[in-house]
């Protein structure tokens, strides 16, 4: 692919170059991380995004791009295929999020025969059912009609546009532009300012008066009253039969023994002091002491 020095052909070489180069045997990211210090990038994230999708949508864009050579193969180098997979891609799922502007610069940056052939190739009604056919052996019959078919369909009229575009380009032809309208000038208004109205105050609502809350918030209840009256008589109960245990007559606080009991305590001490011999072994009394006086 030649490299044209502009800003969209930039970026679209780098596109098909990363897809020329890369090898499955790495990742995408290890692959690019490398790539991005050896050339110099401005949007990165962009051909990362490219490079993973494309891998992921090989059988796909390999599908199409197959069916195109098998038709126009002829006049179309075989070793510039990535540059239509690419295109094939942005085409069918990155248009709605790149918009027309990237596109045609992309379409620019080639060479104008090879994407002519090619944009005929994808306006053409008559290839849409080979192409189905083929897809359909690698997806289900919804995603064909709702990833592919759908997207070709909408943006036919926009690629054949395009394809009009190329055909002025190598016939030397300009297309004739429609001139916008010319912005009629209008005059200010320039009239006075309305006197600001002040608003009327609104009539502020007279607040009802609150009801007095009832007796029964700051009165005791029901079940309350029974149950001081309870407690009350409990404790009035508890007092009569104090006074009743402290009024008992002394006899019973009387502790003094019966006169029976007294002589046999008194005949059982006699007893015992009788057996005891305090007296029985006496000391002798010393004798008298001798006084020696020496002379």
């Amino acid at each position: 692919m030649e490299r044209n020095m502009n800003e969209y052909s930039e970026l679209f070489y780098h596109c098909v170059q990363v897809f020329n180069e890369y090898n499955n045997n790495v990742s995408e990211e290890i692959f690019l991380k490398e790539y991005f210090k050896l050339n110099k990038v401005s949007n990165q994230s962009f051909i990362l995004t490219v490079l993973i999708d494309c891998t992921r949508h090989s059988e796909l864009l390999k599908t199409i791009v197959d069916i195109f050579y098998k038709i126009n193969g002829i006049n179309i180098r075989r070793s510039e295929q990535n540059i239509y997979k690419v295109l094939t891609y942005i085409i069918i799922f990155q248009l709605d999020s790149v918009g027309l502007k990237l596109l045609r610069g992309f379409i620019y940056s080639v060479q104008l025969y090879q994407v002519h052939q090619f944009l005929q190739f994808l306006v053409n009604e008559d290839y849409i059912s080979i192409i189905e056919t083929e897809c359909l052996k690698l997806y289900d019959e919804e995603y064909v009609d709702e990833k592919i078919l759908r997207i070709i369909e909408k943006y036919r009229p926009t690629l054949r546009g395009i394809l009009l575009d190329l055909n002025n380009k190598m016939e030397g032809r300009t297309a004739v532009r429609q001139l916008p309208e010319l912005t009629k000038i209008k005059p200010f208004n320039l009239t006075a300012s309305k006197e600001r109205i002040i608003p009327m105050p609104k009539i502020i609502p007279k607040m009802e008066k609150c009801r007095p809350p009832p007796k029964s918030t700051y009165e005791s209840s029901k079940e309350q009253n029974e149950l001081e009256q309870i407690r009350e008589q409990n404790h009035q109960q508890g007092l009569y039969k104090l006074n009743q245990t402290q009024s008992l007559s002394y006899h019973f606080m009387k502790t003094d023994k019966s006169n029976k009991t007294q002589i046999k305590q008194t005949k059982i001490i006699e007893e015992n002091e009788k057996n005891l011999h305090f007296e029985q072994f006496r000391a002798h009394p010393s004798s008298k002491s001798q006084v020696y006086c020496l002379i």
